[in-house]
């Protein structure tokens, strides 16, 4: 059983041996979770907006099958996020593998929480130790448009403005 926060992280650590269907099951004891999954080698710490293998937030019960058809998957050290989503949520955690039915062991990381941060630029919600190098690209490269608040690139806000907020000619 674990415990997390809303919109905050709780990580878990396990190894896949064998290249067979693989699945993680979360229980909501309290709460919503959502489940954010990656591999060495792909990303080590997902979130909502970084990961290969996600669900949207479960009331109840929710899983994820990675079948062994799935390109991204292979034998390796995979990684886990459990996210609170709105409120605090307390889960029951379960990840098996098909090769025996029997449970992988997984093992809970540093017990650390990841602390979110929003950009000012854009307003998406991400882990605050990569929000330098993210808001540094976000201003470089996106705007916001100053009548409706939408975020664009640069290259589109020209084409967004035109199509949803020039007026048009009734003829």
């Amino acid at each position: 059983e674990g415990a997390v926060e809303a919109n905050e992280y709780l990580y878990f650590k396990f190894v896949v041996k064998d290249k067979q269907p693989l699945t993680v099951s979360v229980e909501n004891l309290e709460g919503d979770v959502c489940m954010y999954m990656s591999r060495d080698g792909l990303v080590e710490e997902p979130t909502r907006e970084h990961f290969t293998w996600g669900t949207g937030a479960t009331t109840t019960t929710g899983t994820m099958t990675i079948p062994t058809s799935d390109p991204n998957f292979a034998p390796a050290m995979f990684y886990l996020a459990i996210m609170g989503f709105r409120e605090h949520a307390r889960f029951r955690l379960l990840v098996t593998q098909h090769v025996s039915a029997a449970a992988v062991p997984v093992q809970r990381i540093d017990s650390r929480i990841i602390e979110m941060a929003t950009c000012a630029n854009c307003g998406k919600r991400l882990p605050r130790a990569n929000m330098i190098m993210h808001e540094r690209f976000c201003a470089l490269n996106n705007i916001r448009c100053p009548q409706c608040g939408a975020v664009f690139t640069k290259a589109e806000l020209d084409k967004h403005i035109e199509l949803v907020h020039r007026p048009v000619r009734c003829t």
